[in-house]
């Protein structure tokens, strides 16, 4: 999620000018990412910059005997192609996932996940005197593109809508609601999806959050709801670079019971 949450008035304000005036970003603005948690930003990047976002990741889940472990490379690609507008390709990258059943031993697979190919529309800039949020669109089709280990059910599109707002004492409010067209064994169904979080800068560098994200909700035949509690934070590696790190907690039966990422961000 963008890290411009809480940095003040003034600092959207110029943003939402070099939109207006259809200019690329200025290179000395920090980078504003989509990582690490879960509610995506409502910033694109500039006209003909490019931008990568990617990550080492790790979930575990125990049940009845059973333990399954998966490490995966989330990656996604932003590029600017006009004012308001980029062209996104994201993958969760190379997979690989190992599950154990006591005294039955062990199996393990390895191979790539899907792709996603997205669009994200800035939509509008803050006005807080008008209490309006930054606002984005995004539409995206994740693919069958994956190992069949790791890959889904035909082409799956989903439409989600991004409002941040900046609050005071450098907080920042982000809400993500979405819906996804889904197949799963061979059954089209609609599931939906929310995220909500809450951000503060630590000065120009370091933004810590919080966030409630439920990022499947569906009924019992279809997977159910996948809800988990993610916190962390990310620090500027000058105005181009950025690290960062989450942990997740999952909250119900459907979602990883523990989780991790580790991920690095450059802007080219």
């Amino acid at each position: 999620m963008g890290r411009r949450r809480g940095r003040g008035v003034r600092r959207v304000a110029r943003l939402a000018g070099l939109l207006a005036a259809g200019a690329t970003f200025a290179q000395d603005e920090p980078i504003a990412t989509d990582r690490p948690d879960f509610v995506e930003s409502s910033l694109v990047v500039g006209t003909g910059t490019l931008q990568v976002e990617t990550s080492l990741a790790y979930e575990r889940e125990e049940e009845g005997g059973l333990g399954a472990r998966l490490w995966t490379t989330p990656t996604l690609l932003r590029y600017g192609v006009a004012p308001g507008w980029e062209l996104r390709l994201e993958t969760a990258g190379l997979a690989r996932s190992r599950v154990e059943a006591a005294g039955l031993g062990s199996a393990t697979d390895e191979g790539v996940a899907d792709i996603s190919l997205g669009l994200k529309w800035h939509a509008a800039d803050e006005a807080p005197a008008r209490r309006r949020p930054s606002a984005a669109w995004l539409f995206h089709v994740d693919l069958e593109t994956g190992s069949s280990a790791f890959a889904g059910e035909d082409a799956r599109p989903s439409v989600r809508w991004v409002g941040e707002w900046t609050l005071p004492r450098g907080f920042g409010l982000g809400v993500m609601p979405g819906v996804r067209y889904d197949k799963r064994d061979g059954e089209r169904f609609l599931a939906g999806l929310l995220g909500i979080v809450v951000g503060r800068s630590l000065g120009a560098l370091t933004r810590v959050f919080g966030e409630v994200s439920f990022r499947q909700i569906a009924g019992d035949a279809h997977g159910g709801n996948a809800v988990s509690l993610d916190a962390g934070f990310s620090r500027l590696l000058g105005s181009d670079a950025q690290v960062d790190l989450a942990l997740v907690l999952g909250m119900t039966d459907e979602a990883a019971d523990v989780g991790a990422t580790l991920g690095y961000s450059i802007r080219l």
